[in-house]
C-alpha cells in the first residue's frame, strides 16, 4: 500500500528542507553525527507528495517524525497516512 502523508492537513513534501538539529550520538571518541537534520517541508500539490510505500517504510516515516519532534520541536495537532487510491486522480 502506499501513503500520502499529512501534518495538520498540510501535505509532506519531503524531510530536506533547511538543516536545523543534528542527528547521531556525540558523545563518544569515536562517533560523529551524522550532520544536520532537515525540516519538513510541504506542499498543496498532491503530485509532489511525499510518499510512503510498505510497512518499512512506513515506520521509517514515524521516525523521521519523530526525530524531528525530538530535535526541531516539531509538534502537531493531527497526523495522516492516505492511502494513494484516494488521490488516485490527482497524482
Amino acid at each position: 500500500m502506499t501513503y500520502i502523508i499529512k501534518i495538520d492537513g498540510k501535505i509532506v513534501k519531503g524531510f530536506e528542507g533547511r538543516p536545523e538539529g543534528r542527528m547521531g550520538d556525540m558523545r563518544g571518541w569515536y562517533t560523529e553525527a551524522s550532520g544536520g537534520l532537515g525540516t519538513i517541508e510541504y506542499t498543496d500539490d498532491p503530485k509532489e507528495a511525499y510518499l510512503v510505500e510498505g510497512r518499512i517504510n512506513l515506520r521509517s516515516v514515524f521516525e523521521r517524525i519523530s526525530d524531528r519532534m525530538r530535535e526541531q520541536g516539531l509538534r502537531f495537532n493531527k497526523l495522516e497516512f492516505e492511502e494513494v487510491t484516494k488521490w488516485k486522480n490527482a497524482i
